[in-house]
């Protein structure tokens, strides 16, 4: 009996377990059939394959890139005409020829300014005898057959004031406020005059505010040959890329960027427009005109009053008297100005190819579409390598390769005006772009000379930029001769720093970068081939002569330098979007920091401690930052990289980390124009960058007032400085 049971439980024991293996075994199958595959796994941590960077070089065609600057570069296309819309449906076609997954127009109702091309603005000298010189309304038509376009706009200022305006005149150099200081310490009053000055320092609406702040009635802009004309007046376009007589540079005199009618919200149809808002009322209260020097030699040579510096005077055939009286009693100078400020549609074109892996974390590739005029090298040499760069990369995505994380190619509206279209766009997007954008890189201008290399950017960028920069090769063959085979070799030759590297410059405003770096905290690079001479812009810079011509024939015959910008645009896009670990260079910034705290201390701190505030709180936030980015080395060294979610852990890190320095209050109450605490424009030059230029600004500000409400102020934003520098190094090292 006692065997027979033994033997029934076996049975009935070993049959259950023969049925448990073959339910594990089915079981077993169906994991394996339907689960999560190794291979799949393997792919979330499988780093960038270094291939595509030579696919990269030999793809960019520099026909291509003349043929897409040739058609752009054909008609005028300024902001909120229809040549803005046909442009922007044209490159719209030319994404989607090129394999891009998804493109698409955002339309922005924004205010833009025009000048009164049926009766132009009227500049005019009047001597005692009632005889009148009128300056030029027109640059002349010098070579090329689309200089004479219909549609080309006589020559304004964007949002000058209107107004009919007469008397004297006084030269006040660059316009700055040192320039108009000198005035002052010699007795030369501003109040009631047209102010005379030129480019070349400063941005011209600075110009332009600091005349109106001291009373002048109106302001004149021109171009010296000292600056823009070197060789003189018998060598200038069409033989020679420097300035003809007649040349004006136009421009927009908007302080801040964005829409003027939305400041800090998009300008959609659903939008409410503030025609009273800040920014509509810092518009210009003063008429203003840019002039060829022609003109402005005419006017000089008219002016009495005291002998300017020796480093006032330029190349014009005058002594640059400081005026404030003509030498013949009587004469008078009469501006009557009616450039028009209107609410116009612009458009921006986004085309995305989605990453492989983090479809939601985003690089963008960015560059303007409007002009002033014919625009071939501001802006639409960058839109050429913009065209290309998406072609190379819509190929490579049709043949199977896609980058890790998700690429945008984007080609703004209205930038000229205000940087109004990436302003706009990124106010509609913040929420998502705050979360998801990785970097921005923008190519305003691709080629403006052909000597170097010019680079900004934020320095957790800057192992990024140098890095591709020693892969495209040199397309300078005078430069490979000499053994300089890369745009790295001449860069460091032409352009070195005190570091064993090339300079790299910071950013400031000017181009489409600023709302990503300086409003919403995403790491931003500039890229652009520049030319030798320490000017303010090459010398045909916003005038009609920008053509076809001089690009591809005076600056870069065979579009190599246009090519290797576009190679080097579509690298550094590729180490962003593709590397397992976002090549953000903590050490770098946290270096930065260093440096430009050692320089405040120096230039302010006999100015602070006289105010009894001290920098030992502003000290010991530095080097906290500056220990937890040391500490950060080591996390990134030890990350698993076969884990995905201590990759993606360790990246929303390093994305965090610019974002840290972004006040919503903005800089020194500037909420309009800045938010982040390290860089930003100078009040005084919004072209510039100066590190804590809030700081600084407000410093020199109440130094100025010797206001104890400002030195408060002073106080207020060294204390944000110090909370958010600790931040940001705390969420480096965060659990």
């Amino acid at each position: 009996v006692g065997k027979g049971r033994t033997m029934q439980k076996w049975m009935i024991f070993g049959g259950g377990g023969f049925l448990a293996l073959l339910l594990g075994a089915i079981i077993g199958g169906l994991i394996g059939h339907f689960g999560f595959p190794v291979y799949e796994y393997g792919h979330l941590t499988r780093d960038a394959d270094l291939g595509i960077t030579q696919r990269i070089i030999n793809e960019v065609d520099g026909d291509n890139i003349a043929s897409y600057l040739k058609h752009l570069s054909a008609v005028p296309h300024v902001a909120g005409t229809k040549y803005d819309y046909e442009q922007a449906l044209w490159v719209k076609d030319q994404l989607v020829s090129s394999g891009i997954d998804d493109v698409e127009i955002i339309k922005h109702k924004v205010l833009l300014s025009y000048p009164p091309n049926d009766n132009p603005n009227q500049v005019q000298i009047t001597d005692p005898a009632g005889l009148t010189y009128n300056f030029s309304a027109q640059q002349p038509v010098l070579f090329s057959p689309e200089e004479g376009h219909p549609d080309i706009n006589s020559n304004f200022l964007a949002y000058s004031a209107q107004g009919q305006v007469s008397g004297d005149v006084v030269y006040a150099y660059h316009g700055r406020p040192d320039d108009f200081k000198h005035l002052e310490d010699n007795g030369v009053n501003v109040t009631g005059k047209i102010v005379l000055a030129r480019y070349g320092k400063i941005f011209r609406g600075n110009i332009v505010l600091e005349a109106e702040k001291r009373g002048a009635s109106g302001v004149l802009l021109f171009s010296d040959p000292k600056d823009f004309s070197p060789r003189g007046r018998n060598q200038v376009y069409p033989n020679t890329v420097d300035l003809p007589e007649d040349g004006v540079q136009s421009g927009t005199l908007l302080l801040s960027d964005g829409d003027p009618l939305t400041p800090h919200y998009p300008s959609i149809d659903s939008a409410y427009f503030d025609d009273d808002s800040k920014m509509m009322r810092e518009l210009p209260r003063i008429p203003a005109q840019p002039i060829g020097y022609k003109d402005a030699e005419y006017l000089l040579q008219k002016l009495g009053g005291k002998e300017s510096p020796q480093e006032w005077k330029g190349d014009l055939t005058t002594d640059y008297k400081l005026g404030g009286t003509f030498v013949e009693a009587g004469t008078k100078l009469t501006m009557d100005i009616r450039t028009t400020r209107e609410v116009k549609d612009t458009y921006t074109v986004i085309g995305t190819i989605p990453g492989s892996v983090e479809k939601d974390r985003y690089v963008l590739l960015g560059n303007h579409r409007d002009s002033w005029s014919l625009g071939s090298i501001d802006p639409s040499s960058g839109t050429a390598c913009l065209l290309e760069i998406a072609r190379v990369f819509g190929k490579l995505a049709q043949e199977g390769w896609r980058p890790r994380r998700t690429l945008k190619f984007c080609s703004w509206g209205a930038e000229e005006y205000g940087l109004i279209g990436s302003t706009e766009w990124v106010e509609q997007n913040r929420k998502i772009l705050e979360k998801q954008a990785v970097a921005y890189i923008n190519v305003d201008i691709a080629v403006e000379g052909n000597y170097t290399l010019y680079a900004k950017s934020v320095p957790m960028l800057y192992k990024t930029v140098i890095e591709a920069t020693k892969k495209i090769p040199n397309p300078n063959p005078n430069e490979v001769t000499e053994g300089r085979t890369t745009i790295y070799d001449t860069w460091l030759k032409n352009s070195p720093s005190d570091g064993g590297r090339p300079k790299i410059y910071g950013l400031g405003s000017g181009s489409d970068f600023k709302a990503f770096i300086h409003n919403i905290g995403v790491p931003a690079l500039d890229l652009r081939y520049t030319y030798e001479e320490n000017i303010g812009s090459y010398p045909l810079y916003h005038t009609l002569y920008e053509t076809y011509h001089l690009l591809s024939y005076l600056y870069d015959e065979g579009m190599a330098f246009m090519k290797s910008i576009t190679q080097l645009w579509g690298e550094a896009a590729r180490i962003l979007a593709d590397s397992l670990i976002i090549p953000f260079d903590v050490r770098e910034y946290a270096s930065y920091i260093n440096k430009t705290f050692s320089e405040v201390e120096s230039s302010y701190k006999n100015d602070l401690q006289a105010q009894d505030i001290s920098l030992d709180n502003f000290r010991n936030a530095v080097a906290h930052f500056d220990q937890q980015a040391t500490r950060f080395l080591d996390i990134e060294k030890s990350v698993d990289l076969q884990d995905p979610l201590a990759i993606r852990s360790l990246n929303d890190k390093l994305m965090l980390v610019e974002r840290m320095f972004i006040d919503p209050l903005g800089v020194s109450d500037r909420a309009d124009i800045v938010n982040h605490i390290l860089f930003a424009p100078s009040i005084k030059d919004t072209y510039a960058s100066v590190g804590f230029a809030g700081l600084t600004d407000l410093i020199e500000a109440a130094k100025e007032s010797g206001a104890a409400e400002d030195w408060e102020n002073v106080k207020k934003h060294l204390s944000v400085i110090v909370f958010m520098m600790q931040e940001a190094g705390n969420i480096l090292t965060s659990i």
